[in-house]
């Protein structure tokens, strides 16, 4: 549902609707110019300096001075459907990090439900009152891709660090999202190697919740490791092998630990059921452990 709150929708009254001059050139629709004073019933006069028509949306953009002695603002004319998520954008990725010196939206969306019109203001930065303001459109077709760079890169010098200083870029660890697109973090086989006369016993115990991939890092191919409490996440019966998992330690960033467990008796387990104690022999160590 579009969001329309009462204290945001001026009252019109025609007797001190203000009065609307427009730069020449510039139309205004009789619903555009209605809107219009709508937006602004508690001024006195309007002066349309420039309009800039979006090439993707179809939306209407004006600079409009709003009185005398008062800085421009930006209005824009669209779908209120459009206007909605315009809206709902700016206030969930733009207002939490943007420097106080950037355009900011003034109030809630101005909605025409009997035309689907709506209107959004925001402040007006930069500017130099002695040249003709434009678009970034009009620019680029005037002067072409290399000079609208160089224009981009000026803005970012001036804004870029204040807008850095601001936001706080969320942190995460490449491998908590991607790691289970990349081979296991160690292979084993069954049985565990034997000596001359019985089994070795384990060199090594990994227990899940414990066990980071950092503790990987000593086994070599050949060492015997005795697993605890790790849940079957895979059963390949066309290799015979099981894929084991379990949780990093609480508190580290880290991804599960993904093991596979060669020449396993696949009958004997269930994806999701948690193995008690396994003792296997090290194929292979995963490159990133």
């Amino acid at each position: 549902m579009l969001h329309q709150p009462n204290d945001q929708i001026p009252v019109h009254n025609p007797a001190t609707s203000p009065q609307i001059r427009r730069a020449p050139g510039i139309r205004l629709t009789p619903v555009e110019s209605a809107l219009l004073r709508r937006a602004f019933a508690h001024s006195q006069a309007l002066f349309v300096e420039r309009e800039f028509r979006s090439g993707y949306s179809g939306a209407l953009v004006l600079l409009v001075s709003v009185d005398a002695g008062l800085a421009p603002v930006v209005v824009k004319m669209a779908a209120s459907p459009d206007l909605q998520r315009e809206y709902d954008a700016y206030h969930r990725f733009v207002l939490p990090s943007a420097p106080q010196n950037t355009a900011h939206l003034q109030g809630a969306p101005l909605l025409d439900p009997a035309h689907d019109l709506g209107i959004l203001i925001y402040t007006f930065a930069g500017g130099d009152p002695r040249r003709p303001s434009s678009n970034l459109r009009d620019y680029y077709d005037a002067q072409g891709g290399d000079a609208a760079g160089a224009l981009l890169n000026r803005i970012f010098r001036a804004y870029g660090r204040h807008w850095w200083a601001i936001n706080r870029p969320h942190k995460f660890v490449l491998g908590e999202y991607y790691d289970h697109l990349l081979p296991v973090h160690l292979e084993l086989s069954l049985p565990a190697a034997k000596t001359a006369s019985q089994n070795r016993a384990p060199q090594y115990i990994l227990t899940a919740g414990e066990v980071s991939t950092v503790d990987l890092r000593d086994l070599i191919e050949g060492d015997v490791v005795r697993l605890r409490g790790f849940r079957v996440a895979k059963i390949k019966r066309d290799e015979g092998s099981l894929t084991l998992s379990c949780d990093a330690p609480a508190g580290e960033a880290s991804p599960p630990l993904r093991l596979r467990v060669l020449n396993a008796p696949l009958d004997l387990w269930r994806v999701g059921e948690q193995v008690d104690t396994m003792d296997a022999t090290v194929v292979q160590r995963g490159s990133r452990c």
